[in-house]
Parts: structure tokens; C-alpha cells; sequence
């Protein structure tokens, strides 16, 4: 009995009560756990007595991700008393959330970290934290009616940080680091592309805001996002022309003369026109006040070089010239009014470069040299723009049953912010079954102020693959007000020339020969709430003797995260049908892909599971597969409707079709069952005859097909 007492008292809880005092904040925050592992360091302050206590906290599954967490602590603090003024107090805390929550979350003394997927990520966002504790803890603006002032301003000391820390490994940031280091594949992702993109991407469009809006005023997160990268962007570019030494005694006076107090924008600004002789309304007007985006380029005319401003943003432009033989002559800054500048060249300059070390965000940085070589990347890699970077990508995953297995490369340009939206792709691969070369070419142009439309995209395809050779000439536009996500309209125009090989080819479903084929389809969406979705939809298609129209709309409706109805009604007729191809017909089981846009295994008809049609569905008509009889189609009308149900007890949706033609024997024909993933597998199929429901497993296995409802990824298709 005694020990069973004193065994009793040893497992009483031990209560105490822990104190936190901290002056001079105006948030806080306090975080436990039991499994933590906890270290302990030290930073002394540059030029002072004074040492900070670094704690860092985290579990133990994460211990190998968070070792070095005492340094990253140490250079945040020691970096940013540098670059502004020195911590005030005596603790920096970083604590291991384990959770996925946007990064991190700042208080003073102490931040929570989320999971992340490399040391360097981790770093990074421990040191953008940390670096809170000046931007919104010590200097106090309102963080929702002024996000650009901490956050932007906190972001740009990222960058000066990373600069600092990692110059020897040219600002490197490693986010898988075998595939990066090992495998070359972006080797050369740094610090400043990763901020550079966002800013190009969005540079002309439609839907940007100013920054210096209130955050609850924000259209889009993307939007939000630019209070970080565009703020960051611009001050690196600002910093490199004024210097970091102009920089540095500005941004300290404004810490010192703020600190512990709540500034606001114009506040900010005031420093600058106190250290500054020079205006400095240009660069606070267009990158706070407006959405004015950088546009330079240069070019040579004989002996001329000519510069000129497509932007809305004029700022001072750096010049660097170079000799025959590449070697840099100088540099110097202009600064004009004009929209095209004759530059004074110095001698012997055979060629110019604007912006030489890509510090300021042009958002198309091609045309920013008036020499370019040829770059080649391994798959992927940071972009040159001034030269012209060529991505070779091996290719091993394109087959069909025409040309078996068909390797080869593809080689790319483009596709990222700074091209312009312009972008161009190569799909080279040899036919080993046939002995002869496939594959495509891709050319596509971008657009996000085109008259008519908010933004649209053009498109030029050649290819020759699975027995079609041809061209597709496309447009696809949308059209809303900006700022708007609802409604909005879409426009999609394609002119198609198909030339087919009959050996290719099941007869059954294709007419050989060539055809020119002209289609539009229009649509518009509205969207009255995250819950409710709907849209109707028009198109027209014509070829040499036949046209076809068609009719649709759809519903859905999010019930809850896991529970989504989706509702499809459409309907088609040919207009005119003099000579109507077997692959423009109405078929109930879906569409055999008339203009190659899809990826479809088979076509030949001469496999026993990936046969277009029998085995795979492609997209209108029904799920189901009538047996005895799989091409059942018709060139009059024809309606069907699909209804998706997903339910949160089931991995997949539940699906039930209905379609039906005057030329069909029975009014309607029903499907239903169940859909995982890309897998069909009915359950229902009201025209069998002997059983409409399985009634054994052979029964299933014979219906069974699978949804290739997805663009086929190879270039030029």
C-alpha cells in the first residue's frame, strides 16, 4: 500500500507558472511542446557588448532539416542589425509548427515555422521572420492598409541577405539539391529569378493593382503576392542605382528615427527626399501608386545604337557596351524622356546590353542585347534572355499503336515570364516500327492587352504523329472586366488541315485523304459564389461538305469540400451533312478525337485494350459501352447529359449518363457507376439485354474503360 501511495504521488503533476515580460512590443505569441529538441546560441551584436540568445525548437522527426536552424537564426539577426539598426531585444525564437501554413507566421521574439521541403527553403523563411521583428515588430505600419512597407520591405532584405551570404555560390537557392547539384537540372535557380518571374508574368495585366491599396482590397493572392515581389524587385533596382552605401544611411535613419512607433507610406518616402538631391517622385508613384510596368530594348543600326521605351515605367537605364571581342568598353546610366533615345556610343563598340546584370525588372528581357549567342540547358535552367536559351529535354513517353514506341527530344525556348508570352517547342522522334522521323513544332504568343479581349493566346502547330500530318492555327480569347472573376467569356477559333493515312487508321471510324476542318466554339461562365458554378456554350464546326452545330451548358454545385455535383447538357445537329468523315459523327460512346488534339493510344483499331472508342473514352456521348454494337452513331441530332456525384465515403464519383437520336432504336440510353480517376466502370446500362447490371465479374471486365480525356502533351500535335 505505501508504494502504491508513493507510486501515486510520483505521477502527480508538477505545476508552475512561467512569466513572460517583453517591453516595447505590440503582439505576442508563446508556443509548447514536449518533444521539442531544444538549441541554445548566442549572436554578438557588431560593435557591441551585447549578445542575443537564440533559441531553436523543433521535433525530433525533423531534427536533419533543422540542425543549422541556430545559424539561420544568427545571420537573420546579425544581417539585418547590419543593413538597419541592432535588435533591440535579447531573444530570437524559432519554433517547428510541423504544418503547412503559408511558410511562417511572425511575432516579436519568436516565429512559428511551417514544413518545408529543403534547408535552403527553411532558411529562407526562418530569415524572413526573423526579419519581421524590424519591419511590422520595431518599425510598426498597419500591415493590412500598408502590406508593401513590412512585407515588401522585409522581402527586399531577403534578397540583400541572400546576396550577402550566398554570392559565392552565385545566390543559388537549393530546392532539391541531387536533382539541382547532381543532375544540372536548374542548376543556376537563384535568389533573384525566383522573385524576377512573378513580376514579368503579371507585368501587362489586365487584373493588377496598385500597391498601395489596402490588403482586404486585393483582387487575387497573386496580387497580394506583389506587395513582396514587386516591392523587393523595385528597391534591389532602386539600390543599385543610388548604391548600397545611399541605401544603407537611408534605411537607417528611417529605422532609428521610427523604431518602436508606427510609420506610414509617406513617412517612408520622406527619407528619400532628405538624403536624396535628385526627384525620387518617378520611382514612388509608379511602384506604389500605379501598375506601371519596365520595358526596354536596344538595337543596332549600323553604327547607331537606339534604345527604346515599350514600357509605361520610365526609369533610368543602365548601358553597358562592349568590343569585337566581347570585352566590356563601359558602362553608364541614361535617363530620357523619349520613346526611342540615339545613344552616345563610346568607339569601337560593337555591341550594347541594357540592364547587364538583370537588376531591373524588364518584363522582356529578350531584346535587352543587340548581340546573342546560343545557351543550351539539360532539361531546364535558369534563363540567359540575352542569349538564346535552348532547353533539351530527352523524350521516352510518346507511343502509339501506329508508331509503336517513339523516342527522341524535345527542345524548347520560352514559356516563362520575360519572353513576352512568346515560346516555341520541338518535338523530334524517330519512328523505329516505320523507320522514319515524327513529332511536331510549336509556336505560341501570348497577349494580356489585345483589343476586344482581356487576354488571349495564338497558336501554330505542325506535326506529323500516328499516321495525321498537318496544321492547327488557333486563338483562344478570353473576355471580362478586369478585376472581375465572374462572368467571363471565352472565344476559341481553330482552322485544322489533316492529312491521313488510311493505314493508320481504323476505317471504321476515319475517312483517309485530307481535310480542312474551321471551328468556333464560345462560352461564358458566372460564378456566383465558391459554391455555384455555371455556363453555357456554343460551336460550329465545318468542313468540305458537312456542318455541324452544337449547344451546351453545365452546373456545379459544392455542397462541401468533398461533396461536388457536376451537371452537362448538351446537344448537336448537322447543318448541312453532304459528306460527312466518319470521325466528325455523333457517336454515343464518345468521340474518337477528329482533330488530334487528344492523346489516343490507338487508332489503328488493332489493339485488345487501348482501341478509341471500344476501350477509351475521349469526352462527349456516355460512359457506357454498348457490346454488340460500340460505333452506334448518327449524322442527325443528337443529345446527352452527364451528371458527377462525388461523395465523401467513396474514393471516386459516382456518374450517371443519358444521351439519345432520333436514329437510334431506343428513345434514350442510360449508363451509371462510378468513376476512380481516369477508370469507368458501369454498373447500369439500360439497353442490355440479358442482365443491365453485372451479374458477374467477366461482365464487368468486358465494360470496363478507361477516360483519356487530357491534350496530348507532344509538341506541334
Amino acid at each position: 500500500k505505501k508504494n502504491k501511495k508513493k507510486k501515486k504521488k510520483d505521477t502527480e503533476p508538477v505545476m508552475k507558472t512561467v512569466h513572460f515580460r517583453q517591453d516595447k512590443v505590440h503582439d505576442f505569441a508563446w508556443f509548447a511542446d514536449p518533444y521539442w529538441i531544444v538549441q541554445k546560441g548566442k549572436l554578438w551584436l557588431e560593435d557591441s557588448t551585447r549578445y542575443i540568445i537564440l533559441w531553436s525548437m523543433y521535433l525530433p522527426k525533423n531534427a536533419e532539416m533543422w540542425r543549422s536552424s541556430i545559424e539561420y537564426l544568427h545571420d537573420s539577426g546579425y544581417w539585418y542589425s547590419r543593413f538597419y539598426g541592432e535588435y533591440p531585444y535579447n531573444h530570437i525564437t524559432a519554433v517547428d509548427g510541423d504544418m503547412s501554413a503559408g511558410g511562417g507566421m511572425e511575432y516579436p521574439n519568436i516565429t512559428v515555422i511551417s514544413r518545408d521541403r529543403s534547408k535552403d527553403l527553411l532558411e529562407y523563411v526562418i530569415m524572413h521572420e526573423v526579419g519581421h521583428n524590424w519591419f511590422f515588430g520595431i518599425l510598426g505600419n498597419n500591415e493590412r492598409d500598408h502590406t508593401w512597407l513590412d512585407e515588401g520591405l522585409n522581402e527586399y532584405s531577403n534578397i540583400r541577405y541572400w546576396e550577402k551570404k550566398y554570392s559565392d555560390r552565385d545566390n543559388q537557392v537549393i530546392v532539391q539539391d541531387f536533382v539541382q547539384n547532381k543532375l544540372g537540372i536548374g542548376k543556376n535557380f537563384d535568389i533573384h529569378l525566383f522573385h524576377y518571374l512573378s513580376i514579368a508574368g503579371t507585368g501587362k495585366s489586365r487584373d493588377v493593382q496598385p500597391l498601395n491599396i489596402s490588403a482586404n482590397e486585393n483582387f487575387s493572392y497573386a496580387n497580394y503576392g506583389q506587395n513582396y515581389t514587386r516591392t523587393a524587385v523595385m528597391m534591389r533596382f532602386l539600390q543599385h542605382y543610388l548604391g548600397e552605401e545611399k541605401i544603407d544611411q537611408i534605411m537607417q535613419d528611417f529605422y532609428e528615427t521610427w523604431k518602436f512607433r508606427h510609420p506610414q507610406p509617406d513617412d517612408f518616402r520622406s527619407f528619400f527626399e532628405k538624403h536624396l538631391d535628385e526627384d525620387i517622385t518617378w520611382f514612388f508613384e509608379n511602384v506604389f501608386e500605379k501598375t506601371s510596368y519596365i520595358d526596354f530594348s536596344i538595337t543596332k543600326n549600323g553604327n547607331m545604337f537606339l534604345l527604346t521605351n515599350s514600357g509605361t515605367f520610365n526609369v533610368p537605364v543602365e548601358v553597358a557596351y562592349y568590343d569585337e571581342a566581347g570585352e566590356e568598353i563601359s558602362r553608364l546610366w541614361v535617363r530620357t524622356n523619349d520613346t526611342t533615345t540615339q545613344l552616345d556610343a563610346p568607339p569601337n563598340s560593337a555591341s550594347a546590353t541594357i540592364d547587364p546584370d538583370q537588376v531591373m525588372p524588364d518584363i522582356y528581357r529578350v531584346n535587352n542585347a543587340t548581340k546573342r549567342g546560343i545557351i543550351t540547358h539539360f532539361i531546364f535552367d535558369k534563363p540567359s534572355y540575352y542569349d538564346r536559351d535552348i532547353n533539351i529535354v530527352p523524350w521516352l513517353f510518346s507511343y502509339n499503336t501506329y508508331n509503336g514506341f517513339t523516342p527522341g527530344l524535345v527542345v524548347w525556348n520560352g514559356f516563362l515570364p520575360g519572353y513576352d508570352k512568346r515560346s516555341a517547342g520541338l518535338n523530334l522522334m524517330y519512328d523505329f516500327k516505320n523507320n522514319k522521323l515524327v513529332g511536331g513544332l510549336l509556336f505560341s504568343k501570348g497577349f494580356d492587352q489585345i483589343q476586344f479581349f482581356h487576354s488571349g493566346v495564338g497558336r501554330v502547330k505542325i506535326g506529323t504523329m500516328a499516321g495525321r500530318s498537318g496544321l492547327q492555327l488557333s486563338f483562344s480569347g478570353t473576355m471580362k472586366k478586369p478585376l472581375t472573376k465572374s462572368p467571363i467569356a471565352k472565344v476559341d477559333a481553330d482552322l485544322y488541315y489533316h492529312s491521313l493515312d488510311g493505314n493508320a487508321m481504323d476505317p471504321e471510324l476515319y475517312n483517309a485523304g485530307n481535310h480542312t476542318i474551321a471551328s468556333l466554339k464560345l462560352e461564358k461562365r458566372w460564378r456566383p459564389s465558391i459554391f455555384k458554378e455555371y455556363f453555357v456554350g456554343s460551336g460550329i464546326k465545318m468542313g468540305d461538305g458537312f456542318v455541324k452545330g452544337s449547344l451546351n451548358s453545365g452546373f456545379t454545385y459544392r455542397m462541401a469540400k468533398k461533396i461536388k455535383t457536376s451537371i452537362f447538357a448538351g446537344v448537336g445537329s448537322f447543318l448541312v451533312s453532304e459528306k460527312i468523315p466518319l470521325q466528325n459523327r455523333y457517336y454515343l460512346s464518345g468521340t474518337v478525337d477528329p482533330d488530334f488534339e487528344q492523346l489516343v493510344i490507338d487508332r489503328t483499331g488493332t489493339s485488345s485494350d487501348f482501341k478509341v472508342l471500344y476501350n477509351t473514352y475521349h469526352g462527349s456521348g456516355i460512359r457506357g459501352i454498348m457490346i454488340d454494337n460500340p460505333l452506334l452513331s448518327t449524322d442527325n441530332i443528337f443529345w446527352h447529359m452527364k451528371i458527377d456525384q462525388s461523395i465523401p465515403i467513396l474514393p471516386g464519383n459516382l456518374f450517371l449518363d443519358i444521351a439519345g437520336s432520333p436514329d437510334f432504336e431506343e428513345s434514350q440510353y442510360v449508363s451509371a457507376g462510378f468513376t476512380l480517376g481516369p477508370i469507368i466502370i458501369p454498373l447500369y446500362q439500360s439497353w442490355e439485354v440479358e442482365s443491365k447490371v453485372p451479374n458477374n465479374f467477366d461482365w464487368i471486365k468486358k465494360r470496363f474503360r478507361v477516360a483519356l480525356v487530357f491534350p496530348d502533351i507532344a509538341v506541334g500535335r
